[in-house]
């Protein structure tokens, strides 16, 4: 299961979507309301707006995906934001489930309680993970084309840019990746090793011999990048979402963590018995 914050809160953001019943209802992860006294923005992890006629009715969402239940001290402090902020159906979501004096603290005040669980399968989701061909940088080597038609490696030298600043070799690391990843968008099949050669445009940098000092323009440099292309499974990790008040399964979802061609996200399938399936990608966004 996504642990610590806003993985949940996505998660909980994406099975409530999925389950949302018309146009005129709208799911928000994180949403700021106004408190009605200070006018100071309240931040609630997911809210759900849903227009009817000449109204709307604010759903508010607290997720908690910590170790311990969930306290009374929780329900009070939620329900007291709630009614701060005009909230008019309150929900708490929990991975680690309730006290049991807060279960009764909160079906007096109005407040839902929902848990997610871990489930060790689904019979609607037949595979136990996602395949994936991912590529693998194995090494490089570059070759650099100077003015003078000598072509150098960069055993004993050093490359400037304009202004004879030092350039890091890992700098080549991170071009031989980007053109990898341009040139091979979508591998369909595991290889065990290949080789792209690719050709630079190199005349902004400057080559300069460790040895002698000696500095020359280049022209233009081409890379052999050496790769190769692993098959992976990403397992599925299996939720259930519930409200045990009346042991009512309300939806299912499957979550595989990807990493792939540069890019790193969530794969959820939402299964509901009423609605079927739906899939969801969750771009994760870097620090």
């Amino acid at each position: 299961m996504p642990r610590a914050g806003k993985s949940f809160e996505k998660l909980v953001s994406i099975i409530e979507t999925s389950l949302a019943d018309s146009k005129n209802t709208t799911v928000y992860s994180p949403k700021y309301l106004p408190d009605k006294t200070t006018g100071v923005l309240r931040e609630f992890d997911v809210v759900i707006t849903i227009v009817q006629e000449h109204h709307t009715i604010l759903v508010g969402i607290e997720c908690r995906d910590r170790k311990s239940a969930v306290d009374v001290s929780l329900i009070e402090s939620f329900l007291t934001k709630c009614q701060d902020t005009g909230i008019h159906h309150s929900i708490i979501v929990s991975s680690s489930g309730f006290t049991k004096p807060a279960r009764i603290k909160a079906n007096q005040k109005g407040i839902r309680c929902l848990d997610i669980e871990e489930a060790a399968s689904f019979d609607w989701l037949l595979t136990t993970g996602v395949h994936l061909f991912n590529k693998k940088l194995l090494g490089t080597n570059w070759g650099f084309f100077l003015e003078s038609d000598e072509i150098i490696d960069l055993s004993s030298f050093e490359i400037l840019d304009r202004d004879g600043k030092a350039i890091d070799k890992s700098f080549l690391t991170l071009k031989s990746l980007e053109q990898m990843n341009l040139l091979l968008p979508s591998p369909s099949m595991p290889l065990e090793e290949d080789i792209l050669r690719v050709k630079f445009d190199a005349h902004d940098l400057i080559i300069r011999n460790l040895k002698t000092g000696e500095q020359e323009n280049c022209t233009y440099a081409i890379a052999e990048i050496h790769y190769s292309v692993v098959e992976e499974i990403v397992p599925f990790t299996f939720v259930k979402y519930i409200d045990k008040s009346d042991d009512q399964a309300i939806s299912d979802a499957a979550v595989a963590k990807l990493n792939f061609g540069g890019f790193s996200g969530e794969l959820v399938i939402v299964h509901n018995e009423d609605k079927g399936g739906k899939i969801y990608y969750v771009p994760r966004k870097e620090k």
